[in-house]
């Protein structure tokens, strides 16, 4: 993640930093012992994976009336 307005280019490098690191065995076994399935991808793929679990878990929150204090 970034601020808004980060530039396209940084945004790249970022990502490509990440994915690198996704690529990782060390990495991918170290998420894997928590659980966390390991994909790389672009900035736009992660956006739409991230927007689809906001939606996802809103589902969840407005059937169980969590509310923040």
């Amino acid at each position: 993640m970034a601020p808004v307005g980060t530039p396209a280019t940084i945004v790249g490098q970022l990502n490509h930093a990440v994915n690198e690191g996704l690529r990782s065995e060390v990495v991918r076994s170290s998420l894997a012992k928590l659980g966390i399935e390991a994909r790389s991808g672009t900035a736009q793929d992660f956006a739409a994976a991230l927007s689809e679990q906001v939606r996802d878990w809103k589902v969840v929150v407005d059937a169980t009336g969590i509310k923040i204090e």
